[in-house]
């Protein structure tokens, strides 16, 4: 059999499972001069029983173009592209002649063509703007996103795997991969997630996110049947590093205090000295940047993204650790919901 993965999706009221066609050796002709196939999916009905048609997802050869910049077109994760886009599919329009068993549909990521029906092409243009993370969130929000469709989104691939294997969690690589968020957005709306008692997450020794299930909770959130009087009473308690202990309840973020920041860069500095770099001085006037802006209310982003730039090139251990770091990851997400144009959390 070619087929090597069956992923659940939904669409409207409806669930699906794609297979996933195995396109090593084949040849697939795109639907154009200019289109090439990326994934090929067949789609069964919810029972996984009767074959509903075909669904195949092309990319144009113009596109190659966009991504002069390194590491520009990093998302969909090549490991998880198959799960990438039929994650897409929960967003993506489907009318009763979508599916037939007699010929394929096929979704195109398109530079220079807007969206939507090719005529009688029986084929979707998904206009490609920026990069495949900005077009992926375009199909999920339209114009305006904000922090709850953000954690409904989250929900969604936890859900369907849920249906699947209620048991079971789903790894956080996967969760990351599908998604076409910075990762720092990701912890930190599984962090409001987990806070709200709709997510339980697996964590290691630590502290790295290991594995996500969705709770009885979550899935009625999906569901739209959670009532609004029913509350969280969950409490969740997070270390970062020596001496520094954030907790947080219902409807709560994290709270920033100077005194925290102050602690967690002072680490930072110590771990300067005693490693003595040719650029110290350099670097360590970057740490007292980030420690100065991240204990304003109001943060320069063009100050934190210079001062993050000179340490990633200067000292790469380091930059490491403070983007890795939970605590400083939920203000960076903060800045990084600003610059989505989403309000910041409260």
């Amino acid at each position: 059999m070619d087929e090597f993965k069956k992923i659940k999706f939904r669409n409207g009221d409806k669930i699906y499972v794609a297979h996933a066609v195995d396109l090593t050796g084949k040849t697939i002709a795109g639907n154009g001069n200019f289109l090439k196939p990326i994934a090929v999916f067949r789609i069964y009905d919810e029972n996984d029983k009767e074959f509903l048609g075909g669904i195949v997802f092309q990319e144009s050869t113009l596109l190659g173009f966009m991504w002069a910049e390194p590491n520009k077109k990093h998302f969909p994760n090549k490991k998880y592209l198959e799960e990438a886009l039929v994650n897409l599919l929960h967003y993506l329009p489907f009318t009763s002649e979508t599916l037939t068993p007699n010929a394929s549909f096929n979704f195109q990521f398109v530079r220079d063509l807007e969206d939507g029906l090719m005529g009688e092409k029986r084929a979707e243009n998904i206009k490609t703007i920026g990069s495949f993370e900005e077009t992926y969130q375009r199909k999920m929000f339209g114009e305006n996103a904000s922090s709850e469709k953000i954690q409904m989104v989250i929900l969604e691939p936890l859900y369907m795997h849920w249906l699947d294997n209620s048991r079971t969690n789903l790894l956080f690589e996967h969760i990351s991969s599908i998604l076409p968020f910075k990762q720092n957005v990701i912890t930190s709306h599984l962090e409001l997630l987990e806070d709200e008692n709709f997510i339980e997450i697996q964590r290691d020794a630590s502290q790295n996110f290991v594995s996500v299930k969705i709770k009885p909770r979550g899935v009625k959130k999906v569901l739209g049947t959670l009532q609004d009087d029913v509350k969280s009473n969950s409490v969740a308690n997070y270390h970062y590093g020596h001496n520094i202990d954030v907790k947080t309840g219902n409807h709560s973020s994290v709270s920033i205090h100077a005194d925290m920041i102050g602690g967690i860069f002072g680490e930072y500095k110590k771990e300067l000295e005693e490693k003595n770099p040719q650029n110290k001085q350099e670097i360590s006037d970057a740490l007292s940047v980030l420690e100065s802006e991240f204990k304003k209310e109001e943060k320069d982003q063009g100050k934190i993204k210079k001062s993050l730039g000179i340490i990633s090139k200067g000292a790469g251990w380091l930059y490491e650790k403070i983007t890795n770091n939970q605590f400083i990851g939920s203000i960076l997400a903060q800045i990084a919901l600003q610059q989505m144009g989403l309000p910041p959390q409260k």
